[in-house]
């Protein structure tokens, strides 16, 4: 397996991880954010 294939499935995997979290907050709108953690602090 190369690194570039793991880091796909990597992305796959957080994209999906903070798909699931976002459908627990219930907050869809911070899903043009990129993330799922807020990181201003």
């Amino acid at each position: 397996m190369s690194i570039a294939e793991d880091l796909e499935i990597l992305c796959v995997e957080i994209r999906n991880s903070q798909k699931l979290l976002l459908k627990q907050q219930g907050r869809p709108r911070m899903a043009s954010g990129g993330t799922a953690f807020s990181v201003n602090s």
